[in-house]
């Protein structure tokens, strides 16, 4: 017997890979660390130069505040000087001082009628003057002034 010729075999495909889904490389990472990083320097930064700025205005509302202080305690100071040399003790002191000599005679007031002529000339006799404590008796309170005389 002969055999019989086998038949032929298909030719088998081609062997082919599978196809392979490309290769992906992975995004650097350099470019986006050296974003965080620079982001995080720059506020950083920015929080140093506000602080600072914040500090400055600090010593200096400090140093403003001592300055008012200081001069309202001068303020007070010239306050109680002055009230200290008003009193009269002081007046008359001072008015010696620079050679004033005390007047020897009673001080004088001159009287005016309504019409504000000048009715008279007295001599103080237990009055107060015009403008001062009581109006005197049976008159106009601003019908009397005082007239200093040395």
């Amino acid at each position: 017997r002969e055999a019989a010729p086998m038949p032929a075999r298909p030719a088998a495909p081609a062997v082919q890979s599978p196809r392979r889904a490309p290769v992906r490389r992975a995004a650097p990472r350099t470019p986006f660390v050296l974003l965080v990083v620079g982001l995080l320097c720059g506020g950083l930064v920015s929080l140093l130069l506000l602080n600072t700025v914040l500090a400055k205005d600090s010593f200096r509302a400090t140093d403003l505040q001592k300055t008012t202080q200081r001069l309202r305690q001068e303020a007070q100071d010239r306050r109680t000087k002055l009230l200290l040399d008003s009193q009269p003790q002081r007046i008359a002191e001072r008015a010696e001082q620079l050679g004033e000599k005390p007047g020897k005679r009673e001080p004088q007031f001159v009287e005016f009628d309504a019409q504000g002529r000048e009715v008279g000339r007295t001599a103080n006799q237990g009055q107060a003057p015009a403008g001062r404590g009581q109006a005197p008796a049976g008159g106009d309170p601003r019908a009397q002034a005082e007239v200093a005389t040395r």
